[in-house]
């Protein structure tokens, strides 16, 4: 089974040369589908120069952001068998061949890479979020992700589960990929390891009040599937903990004018929506929790 993998860009000559090597000389990779989200540093002209009839590479005429350039790239990809890879990361030699033989071998709808955290210069790897040792289902897997990632997203993935899991999805900004991600999960019949490395390159990044919000909204939104798909009491506390803590810390920010408040206020009225089971409810989080709806009327 060959695969196709895809990537929305912007910006990311610096990383490219090593970002595609590895993937135009793997057997398993068809076709490398490059939607471009109107970079202005050369990025497609230097991977148009190493002239590999595998790259398929998409002029986009405006910055659609990373989640929304991804399902361009998708769209246009031919192969039943997709992997996520964003521009400033790398696999090593092999890694897609080894990840679509454990697919394979262990019958699995998503195969994760062993990832690796590295350093801006690519150096120093470190695991900050594991992989799981054995096959597991995508329910399980799910439930791994709330409260925080203690387990990542990235690898194989059989096309036909990206997009059930894009079927009533709604893109809401920043890091609107998290809550797909969980989506695909539950959609996945078997989730699995493969012994293939990635690097997941940790840079500074500075975020406005733009991305704040839809940190937000994501943490929201990932509640809200969480209850909806009634996964473990433990996993939705978890996730509730994670989401009443970001409100806590938007609602003051909009307080002293940080974060503008209608927008802050709106996102408070849908985490309000949200009904957990009362069981998953423990004392901080009672206590945090009418904090903000007493604090709602002063977001007006």
């Amino acid at each position: 089974m060959s695969v196709s993998v895809v990537m929305p860009n912007y910006n990311n000559a610096p990383f490219l040369d090593g970002w595609a090597g590895p993937l135009v000389r793997d057997p398993a990779v068809s076709e490398i589908v490059v939607y471009d989200n109107g970079s202005t540093d050369g990025s497609l002209e230097m991977l148009e120069r190493l002239g590999s009839e595998k790259l398929k590479l998409i002029r986009g005429e405006k910055n659609l952001g990373a989640t929304l350039g991804r399902q361009e790239a998708v769209r246009a990809s031919t192969c039943d068998l997709i992997c996520f890879l964003d521009g400033d990361d790398f696999l090593e030699e092999g890694a897609v061949t080894e990840a679509v033989e454990a697919l394979n071998r262990d019958q699995l709808d998503i195969v994760l890479f062993q990832c690796f955290d590295v350093d801006a210069d690519g150096t120093n790897p470190r695991v900050t979020v594991a992989t799981p040792d054995r096959p597991i289902d995508g329910r399980t897997a799910c439930e791994l992700t709330m409260g925080g990632w203690h387990i990542h997203g990235w690898g194989v993935i059989r096309k036909s589960i990206y997009q059930k899991a894009w079927e009533g999805f709604s893109v809401h900004g920043f890091l609107s990929d998290e809550v797909h991600t969980r989506r695909m999960f539950l959609a996945a019949r078997r989730v699995g390891p493969s012994s293939g490395k990635m690097f997941y390159r940790r840079v500074p990044k500075t975020y406005d009040s733009e991305k704040m919000i839809g940190w937000g909204r994501t943490t929201v939104r990932s509640l809200a599937l969480g209850v909806d798909a009634r996964l473990d009491e433990r996993a939705v506390r978890n996730q509730s903990r994670m989401t009443v803590r970001f409100m806590l810390g938007l609602t003051r920010r909009a307080l002293v004018g940080v974060c503008p408040k209608e927008q802050v206020g709106g996102l408070l009225d849908e985490y309000f929506s949200i009904r957990p089971p009362w069981r998953v409810a423990d004392a901080p989080w009672y206590a945090v929790d009418r904090f903000l709806r007493l604090a709602r009327p002063l977001l007006r």
